[in-house]
């Protein structure tokens, strides 16, 4: 549920129903605030206009996600899921561009505030940072 509480303190809600499995991660778009990604266990990343509740784009991925992250420009999603795969999708096309496979337990993934850094810290105790734009390139 999304709730809204209005200058005179009424709050409203809406539900948003599509995914067929847990929801174990969200997060506001960065540049949109209308706009709300979310990562379920149902193998898919959905986009939401919290105004409407309807999903305006729904996204399927190699796992069952538990992490997602914007990108500071709101132009990449980073999803992670349950096997250590991030996938980053490109938000205009909706689309995967890249999908790597860790050999570690990723825990959490950020960008830096300029979005050309981009972190994961890991269950070895590790905080890995990647050049974006290298992190895009095929292997």
């Amino acid at each position: 549920r999304v709730w809204t509480i209005d200058e005179g303190g009424r709050a409203s809600d809406v539900e948003l129903k599509g995914h067929s499995d847990s929801v174990d991660q969200l997060r506001w778009d960065p540049k949109n605030e209308h706009l709300l990604g979310t990562a379920s266990g149902d193998k898919t990343v959905r986009i939401w206009d919290a105004r409407t509740s309807k999903c305006v784009h729904a996204i399927e991925t190699r796992g069952e996600n538990i992490n997602i992250r914007w990108s500071p420009d709101g132009q990449h999603l980073a999803v992670g899921d349950k096997e250590d795969n991030i996938s980053i999708i490109e938000t205009r096309k909706c689309k995967a561009l890249r999908t790597m496979k860790f050999p570690h337990e990723v825990n959490e993934m950020a960008w830096d505030p300029s979005g050309r850094l981009f972190f994961l810290t890991t269950g070895a105790g590790n905080v890995d940072v990647f050049s974006f734009v290298d992190l895009l390139k095929p292997p």
